[in-house]
């Protein structure tokens, strides 16, 4: 679709959940009678799709679209029924909120998340939020704290390899050399040996754990052969076809070089 049918489409979302909730529609627009949480939730997340694909191509200007309808689908409680949906729907918009700087919409939807839901006892879904945040914030401590003792304890595993990836990131930023190889040694045999772990994801990140270990181990190790260890990181990820998955590591291992 194109822009000009985004009003459109907000408009129906804001209907649905006024049908499914016994909310006062939020347009003039009559609401459909028929409406279910289901259709709502997949409609939510059809524009949810449609402005992470124009903000990836250099169009922030529906952010606020998507700001607007998460807060209003959790106000809801449509997410709250929608299970491992509402965990990724959080994580994918509090992540976008993040790498545009609106750390302040991704603060205010994680806190509202946490008043309306109250299907995540142990705070789990809003800590690994939290610390999200506090990575793009660059409250790097604030990370190993909220994270350390939880990994592992997500149910969805995508939220559990996202959680060790982000740890892993501040242990870099804070310099923690020797806890990072060892977290990075764990995180390799959690991916080879988890049955949870689809192929996919040990393809993507197995080679992403042993890069990361050889940059580690370049920059804590003999000053003497540092640039030869790094240049030879940045060869082989560029050998591996720079993946977007390697985009994070890529950068550090270039910005030490033209250091």
């Amino acid at each position: 679709g194109s822009d000009s049918h985004l009003p459109a489409y907000s408009q129906v979302v804001e209907e649905l959940v006024s049908a499914t909730t016994n909310l006062p529609p939020a347009t003039s627009s009559p609401a459909p009678s028929t409406a279910t949480p289901e259709e709502a939730r997949d409609l939510f997340a059809c524009l949810q799709n449609f402005i992470v694909g124009r903000y990836h191509k250099g169009d922030g200007s529906l952010l606020n679209e998507l700001r607007d309808l998460y807060q209003m689908m959790i106000s809801s409680g449509l997410l709250e029924q929608g299970g491992k949906y509402s965990t990724m729907a959080l994580k994918n918009s509090v992540q976008l909120f993040c790498q545009s700087g609106r750390l302040d919409w991704a603060r205010s939807t994680v806190e509202l998340y946490r008043e309306r839901i109250t299907n995540d006892p142990l705070e789990l879904v809003y800590s690994f939020n939290s610390a999200m945040i506090s990575f793009y914030a660059g409250e790097y401590q604030n990370v190993l704290q909220l994270l350390y003792n939880r990994v592992g304890k997500y149910k969805i595993t995508a939220l559990d390899i996202a959680a060790r990836l982000f740890l892993c990131r501040a242990m870099w930023f804070v310099e923690e050399y020797e806890w990072l190889l060892s977290s990075l040694k764990n995180f390799s045999k959690y991916l080879q040996r988890n049955p949870r772990v689809t192929a996919t994801d040990r393809q993507l990140y197995l080679p992403y754990a042993r890069h990361m270990h050889r940059m580690v181990l370049a920059v804590s190790g003999s000053p003497k052969h540092r640039r030869s260890r790094l240049l030879k990181c940045q060869e082989e990820m560029t050998a591996a076809g720079h993946q977007p998955t390697y985009g994070w590591l890529y950068g550090q291992v270039t910005g030490l070089l033209e250091a």
